[in-house]
């Protein structure tokens, strides 16, 4: 396998080699592109065909062990951080969106049940302590409206969002 390896590199290393001194003794011109192209062509094919007969080997990976399986571990803690990242990244979007209605200064908190791929959301909570309430608005028309909003852009059910300060 290595003898494979080792005369298949070495062939590539002859070629690129033939290829220089050939690029220094043709003369410029409409001859010297034609050489090229052909040359190009010889490389790619001393490059591509010994493939086949390396890929169609058996090749085993024997790590020492005498087993012939191999075992993936997730990494928990990557995931974890992963999909709390995903979950912040929703948080920042709410809040942009929040802060494109009126009502700037909102912190959006989401709690899931667990971090996974379909984070499911359990419920919502909404700051509003660093929030003017616009003019001509009451506060409960305020929370009724910043509830709204996080549920549409949230895709949240509006029971499990929680308005508050």
């Amino acid at each position: 396998m290595i003898e494979t390896l080792s005369s298949w590199v070495m062939s590539i290393a002859g070629v690129a080699a033939l290829g220089v001194f050939v690029d220094l003794f043709v003369p410029e011109g409409k001859t010297q592109k034609y050489i090229r192209g052909i040359f190009g062509v010889v490389a790619v094919l001393v490059v591509v065909l010994p493939l086949p007969n390396l890929l169609k080997r058996d090749y085993s990976l024997d790590l020492g062990s005498g087993d012939s399986s191999v075992s993936v571990n997730l990494d928990n803690t990557y995931l974890y951080e992963y999909y709390r990242e995903k979950a912040a990244y929703a948080e920042r979007g709410a809040e942009k969106y929040l802060a494109a209605a009126g009502y700037v200064g909102a912190a959006v908190t989401l709690a899931t049940d667990g971090y996974r791929e379909d984070m499911n959301i359990t419920g919502v909570y909404v700051n509003l302590a660093k929030t003017a309430t616009p003019a001509g608005k009451s506060r409960a028309d305020v929370y009724t409206d910043v509830k709204n909003l996080s549920a549409k852009y949230l895709n949240a059910e509006p029971e499990k969002i929680i308005v508050y300060g």
